[in-house]
């Protein structure tokens, strides 16, 4: 099913790759706008949450958004250096297709990346594709990895069994690393790296459960420790990124929070504190994606060079 989406994107896009770079200034345009109408319709949940309790939590939160963001930026470029000569284009691209992440349908952050790669690069836009998917499941497979570590997984399970599941996955996301990189390159260093891209995708989780864990301090009568509020998120960010064709707005990721954070914290607690994240969020995606794309767009026309020749190319 995957290598069917693949070849019919391949193309389409390989139709649109001349006549129609602009798709995806086109898909950035809407997204921007989308983001300042979802804004706009949550302004009666910015009302109700309690931010002269929460207002440094979400100043924080904004900070560890954009920690959250540098790991998967960092192996991106790492991912497509194979490819082409990666820079500021590639930079750009990233933060451009963050906005795209809230349009419904999460396929559109894809759509939206080849089509920019496709107009302004010349990476083949099937090599865009499969990125796409490699960094699909390397996240989530990190995330699952977490999940094993957790104590509700160890009680289900038993312990040795969990950690035995969690070396599994965490084996399979390197496997899948180690898939992505050239045949001619040494394996000593493809195992490293592979590593390296399962660690530094667990530092973007790490920094998804400290926002959680930065809101249940602000909370009165909240105690959730720091690989609880982790595990929270590996949980329900990871099934956000399986159901990744679902509307964001259907709630899915706020409706689980709400639940994992029960034994916790009080329902109405809960409910706070996933709304003010998805808020917080929304906010990020709009501040970090738009500043972003601003300084990388910047970066490219003050060195302005020339793509070279593709090589190594799927």
């Amino acid at each position: 099913m995957i290598e069917r989406f693949i070849s019919s994107w391949v193309k389409i896009t390989q139709i649109a790759r001349k006549r129609y770079a602009w798709l995806g200034y086109i898909l950035v345009a809407a997204s921007i706008l989308y983001l300042i109408v979802l804004l706009i319709a949550n302004r009666e949940q910015f009302a109700q949450i309690p931010w002269e309790k929460y207002w440094g939590a979400g100043l924080i939160s904004l900070l560890l958004y954009l920690f959250s963001q540098i790991p998967q930026l960092v192996i991106w470029m790492r991912m497509m250096r194979f490819h082409h000569h990666v820079g500021w284009k590639d930079f750009r691209i990233f933060f451009q297709s963050m906005l795209l992440r809230r349009i419904p349908g999460g396929v559109w952050h894809w759509v939206g990346r080849v089509s920019l790669y496709s107009g302004t690069t010349d990476i083949a836009p099937k090599t865009v594709l499969y990125a796409n998917f490699w960094e699909w499941a390397l996240i989530i497979l990190v995330a699952v990895g977490i999940i094993f570590t957790g104590e509700p997984v160890k009680q289900l399970i038993g312990g040795v069994a969990a950690i035995i599941g969690s070396i599994a996955v965490w084996g399979l996301a390197i496997w899948i690393a180690y898939k992505w990189f050239p045949h001619n390159n040494s394996k000593t260093i493809r195992i490293l790296e592979s590593a390296g891209w399962a660690i530094i995708y667990s530092v973007a989780w790490l920094m998804g459960g400290l926002i959680i864990y930065v809101f249940s301090k602000a909370t009165e009568g909240v105690t959730l420790s720091i690989w609880n509020a982790v595990w929270v998120w590996a949980v329900a960010g990871g099934i956000s990124w399986i159901l990744i064709i679902v509307p964001s707005g259907l709630g899915i990721r706020e409706i689980t929070l709400t639940t994992l954070l029960q034994p916790f914290m009080s329902i109405p607690q809960a409910l706070v504190i996933a709304i003010a994240i998805r808020l917080v969020f929304l906010a990020a995606d709009f501040l970090w994606g738009g500043l972003g794309w601003a300084f990388g767009n910047l970066m490219v026309k003050h060195f302005n060079r020339e793509e070279p020749a593709l090589t190594n190319d799927l």
